[in-house]
């Protein structure tokens, strides 16, 4: 599974986040010490894009499969989750997800900081080639 950290406006690659914290440590200027920075890929994605983006890249169809069968999302977590602060924590995750997207406030300011936001498909590419699947 790629290591992909849910971002302000889609989600974002690690090695790109570690790139924009390096850029970050010696590239701005002291006005932008201790200042948020939202950051993430130049729109939302939800699974059936990035879905999109793995085939294209990898040049073959993809399909996805839960990990968890729907009835245990549904109905067994929300009951143990009323026992457990840990599943409890996890369910609402997990409902965050299966909204499909999450949108940024403002992915200008990180343009604007770092350059061009990475597309989900420059993302999914450097993934595959660092894993040398391409």
């Amino acid at each position: 599974m790629p290591t992909f950290l849910s971002g302000s406006y889609g989600i974002i690659y690690t090695p790109q986040l570690a790139r924009y914290t390096a850029l970050a440590a010696v590239a701005l200027p002291n006005s932008e010490l201790n200042t948020s920075i939202d950051v993430g890929w130049d729109r939302p994605v939800n699974e059936k894009i990035l879905v999109a983006a793995f085939s294209s890249v990898l040049k073959k169809e993809i399909k996805t499969e839960p990990v968890i069968p729907a009835f245990v999302l549904k109905f067994v977590l929300p009951v143990v989750a009323s026992f457990n602060e840990n599943i409890k924590d996890m369910v609402e995750m997990i409902k965050w997800i299966d909204k499909g997207i999450y949108i940024s406030r403002n992915p200008q300011r990180q343009k604007e900081l770092f350059g061009e936001l990475p597309t989900p498909e420059q993302s999914v590419r450097e993934y595959c080639r660092d894993k040398g699947l391409i």
